[in-house]
């Protein structure tokens, strides 16, 4: 019976060993691989509470990796949406300055040519970046979710609108030059 005992002691000890091992590599790969999740639940995180400006490293090259990569691109692309919006915001009012001024002016205030001159500075500043980013990142990133005939519909439209603004603008130009 010695024998029989001592045997079955050691396969006793080893099972558990075995099982302690297992447990223990277990609990360090979930580490391992939730780690990388925890660092985009973070990201996740932070975008829901209106800071666009994230960036995780991405460390592997499997799925993980992957997500990281598509995250920090869905980052910036927010962040480009947020400027652009903001950049908006700050041109409409702006032009609502400069129309004011305007018509002070036309009331004879002389005074608001300082503020004309300022706002359309503003304006000159402002556009050249504004129209990069919109035709490098935002508008190509959109035209993805559209058929080419829709497209070629909208840059019809748009150029449509632009041939008319600009006549209509060089029509008030002229009949105001012509009083």
């Amino acid at each position: 019976f010695a024998p029989e005992a001592v045997f079955t002691r050691i396969v006793v000890l080893a099972t558990t060993a075995i099982i302690l091992a297992a447990c223990l590599l277990a609990a360090i790969l979930a580490r391992v691989f939730v780690r990388p999740l925890r660092r985009l639940e973070a990201g996740v995180q932070r975008i829901s509470a209106g800071d666009y400006d994230v960036e995780i490293p991405v460390q592997t090259r499997d799925e993980i990796g992957e997500l990281t990569g598509m995250f920090n691109e869905m980052s910036r692309s927010l962040t480009v949406k947020e400027d652009l919006v903001n950049e908006h915001v700050y041109a409409r009012e702006t032009v609502r300055r400069l129309v004011e001024a305007k018509e002070r002016y036309l009331a004879g205030d002389t005074g608001a040519v300082e503020v004309i001159v300022e706002q359309l500075g503003a304006l000159v500043r402002l556009y050249p970046a504004h129209i990069v980013k919109e035709d490098k990142v935002f508008f190509p990133a959109a035209m993805k979710y559209l058929t080419r005939a829709e497209q070629d519909t909208m840059l019809e439209e748009m150029w449509a609108f632009d041939r008319g603004m600009i006549q209509e603008k060089y029509r008030s130009v002229v009949e105001h030059l012509e009083q």
